[in-house]
């Protein structure tokens, strides 16, 4: 059995943005044989729900699946984004190269999906189409975003500040530290002591597509 513990770290805040993180510890009795998703804690998730009244938004998952390109082929071409994460096909996909990485990319409805399916979601007021999905993908192939390599800051602001009160929420994980990064006119309430200090270091873990290159 493998048990999740937190320790919390002091938010980052800059204008329209804020990092939430905390360094993840894990006890498990097999600790040689055992293979761990890593999760974010779920604290996160009520703490947003608390500042943010998401009924008023429309929930977009970014879906993408970072291939290098030696290893691309009419298959992964064929399968799409959809078929390497083994999920029901969204609304949109693409793809674009960076450095020596091509980046699967699709956007999918979330209340065409079941479960949570990607770490990152932008919540937006509109019901988007056509126009929108290829701004969004303008927005990140232009700046060349790769979600595995660290080098998305500036996509995800662009894809925040291209939509009327948008947010765009990131879940990633590295090392042995979970983060959250939000993009977008950040509530001055998801920095209060109150809340931050709420923070629960036993809070069950939320399994995300794509928090980890296995998934």
């Amino acid at each position: 059995m493998v048990l999740n513990m937190y320790i919390y770290n002091y938010p980052e805040k800059k204008s329209d943005f804020i990092r939430f993180s905390a360094l993840r510890l894990l006890s498990s009795s097999d600790t040689e044989n055992s293979f761990h998703r890593p999760g974010t804690p779920k604290c996160w998730d009520e703490l947003l729900e608390k500042t943010i009244d998401f009924s008023e938004y429309n929930r977009y998952f970014i879906c993408h699946r970072t291939v290098h390109i030696n290893d691309c082929t009419r298959i992964t071409d064929y399968k799409k984004v959809w078929g390497m994460m083994h999920i029901e096909p969204g609304e949109y996909d693409n793809a674009y190269i960076v450095g020596e990485e091509k980046i699967y990319f699709g956007v999918k409805s979330a209340e065409n999906s079941k479960d949570e399916v990607s770490n990152v979601i932008l919540c937006v007021h509109a019901i988007l189409g056509n126009a929108e999905y290829g701004q969004i993908y303008q927005s990140l192939s232009k700046n060349k975003a790769d979600f595995e390599r660290g080098k998305y800051s500036e996509g995800f602001m662009n894809v925040a500040k291209s939509f009327s009160d948008a947010y765009l929420l990131h879940y990633s994980v590295r090392n042995s530290t979970v983060y959250l990064d939000v993009y977008g006119k950040v509530s001055e309430r998801l920095v209060d002591k109150s809340i931050m200090y709420s923070f629960d270091d036993n809070s069950e873990p939320v399994y995300r597509r794509s928090l980890a290159i296995w998934d």
